[in-house]
């Protein structure tokens, strides 16, 4: 009888088992919402960092569906990076991760427009629901990183000639 009952609860836990396995779905979709890293740059003409005139009046754009557009949250690094010519942006993150991968990046004083590859893979399980940026191009070359910056974030060097 003792024999019987092992049986049928082993039986149980295995039926328990089985259907607690076959039930079980892998997620297709990320249950919450990420933000992506900002994109941060240290932009620099001739191996000089840029003044903080210049740095404030730089646009970057890209083209949206034939229309120019620009990012709108790109800012200067604030304490303690101010004044080392570095630039922020997040929204590109959000925008990178469509079709858009292309930016230009507008100087004052008349310089030539350079272009920036930017794509950021969206949030999937796959990626465990975040955004991961693959590495930054430079008029067609990929960006070094400087490491002496403490950011969560890679600090692409732009070096405009």
């Amino acid at each position: 009888m003792i024999k019987e009952a092992i049986k049928i609860l082993y039986a149980i836990i295995f039926l328990f088992i089985f259907f607690s396995i076959s039930s079980c779905k892998k997620k297709s979709t990320c249950q919450f919402a990420s933000v992506p890293n900002s994109l941060v740059l240290l932009i620099k003409k001739n191996n000089q960092i840029l003044t903080d005139n210049i740095l404030k009046n730089i646009r970057l754009s890209y083209i949206e569906n034939g229309n120019k557009k620009y990012i709108t949250d790109l800012t200067e690094a604030i304490a303690p990076y101010d004044n080392k010519g570095i630039l922020t942006t997040r929204n590109i993150g959000t925008i990178s991760n469509g079709n858009i991968n292309t930016y230009y990046i507008e100087y004052p004083n008349d310089w030539p427009t350079d272009t920036l590859y930017v794509h950021y893979i969206p949030p999937s399980p796959a990626t465990s629901c975040i955004y991961v940026e693959e590495p930054v191009k430079f008029n067609n070359q990929l960006a070094p990183v400087d490491t002496s910056f403490h950011f969560d974030s890679p600090v692409y060097i732009l070096n405009k000639q």
